[in-house]
């Protein structure tokens, strides 16, 4: 699955992005993907290939976020329920 959006990060760290099942389980491979240098108070740009395994049509919940430099966890989360074929 193609994964690709814009994105103004707080830190140099890379975005996570994870393929979640209802259950909780990981149904694609977690990935870290960098953001495109952008102008300040721009957004940069960022795309990854992120490759997952079902067995039958199953819905999951797309999420991408931000690790943060001075408070440890998540900084930012955004995500989007989908369904993935097999």
């Amino acid at each position: 699955m193609r994964v690709s959006g814009e994105a103004r990060p707080v830190s140099d760290k890379p975005l996570v992005i994870e393929l979640q099942t209802t259950d909780g389980r990981i149904a694609g491979i977690n990935h870290m993907v960098h953001v495109d240098e952008a102008p300040v108070g721009s957004h940069g740009k960022f795309s990854v290939d992120v490759p997952y395994s079902v067995e039958q049509p199953t819905k999951v919940r797309l999420v991408v976020w931000e690790r943060g430099d001075r408070i440890p966890g998540i900084v930012h989360l955004s995500s989007l329920e989908v369904m993935l074929s097999p």
